[in-house]
């Protein structure tokens, strides 16, 4: 036989599951007021009278991508296959309803070609004519970044920030771990007799992950064969 403790025990632990939840409930629910108030009719409103509505999943990570579109990015096709990476990054930013920002550099430009906004679902006509030419101006990509991601903490702090190198490494010196950051990949599209392995340098430095872009591509092309770089 149950004591009066153990009964105010179970109570307790029962009211807790329920507020939990409840909790759970309200974070993909919120009640519609009109079908509960004609549930309720002229009774006192009770938990069961509630009608929910669906709530769409907020945007829980910001994808910024670094877009490398200097000369030697050009020499062999790597910036063809780095556009392919990123619109697989965008259609993988689409499918999860998460926000994507890409900043391009080249010569002695930074450009902002895509604002952290929700990924959209035909990335390929704004990212087809990305063209390049010219040095690499990472340290001042990295500052844009750092300023966009700055402006995205204070305006959404529970969101993730992650951040995607797309580049050859053919700069020094190597920039510094950029600032308000939660997470790092560098993808590596070094090529050529002569390596420099920048990018794996990079990577420590950064304590990022590593991907040589032939991987990426690689694996792409196995999964999608539809889907291939751009020219």
């Amino acid at each position: 036989m149950r004591s009066v403790a153990d009964a105010e025990s179970v109570a307790g632990r029962t009211d807790r599951l329920r507020w939990q939840r409840h909790q759970v409930e309200a974070e993909t629910r919120r009640i519609h007021w009109p079908n509960t108030l004609k549930a309720r009719r002229n009774a006192r409103l009770l938990h069961e009278h509630l009608r929910f509505k669906a709530v769409r999943k907020s945007i829980s990570e910001l994808h910024c991508v670094l877009l490398d579109c200097s000369a030697s990015m050009m020499t062999a096709g790597q910036l063809a296959a780095a556009k392919g990476v990123l619109l697989d990054l965008g259609q993988q930013a689409y499918r999860r309803r998460d926000a994507l920002a890409v900043i391009s550099f080249a010569g002695n430009k930074v450009q902002v070609l895509h604002d952290p906004h929700k990924a959209g679902a035909h990335a390929r006509a704004w990212i087809e004519p990305i063209s390049g030419g010219g040095g690499s101006p990472v340290h001042l990509a990295i500052q844009r970044a750092e300023q966009l991601m700055l402006h995205q903490q204070k305006r959404f702090p529970d969101r993730r920030r992650v951040l995607w190198l797309l580049s050859d490494g053919r700069y020094e010196p190597l920039p510094a771990l950029p600032r308000h950051v939660h997470e790092c990949h560098v993808v590596d599209f070094e090529s050529g007799f002569l390596t420099l392995g920048r990018i794996r340098q990079l990577a420590e430095l950064w304590q990022a992950t590593y991907t040589p872009a032939s991987h990426w591509v690689g694996v792409r092309d196995k999964q999608s064969p539809g889907n291939r770089t751009f020219r």
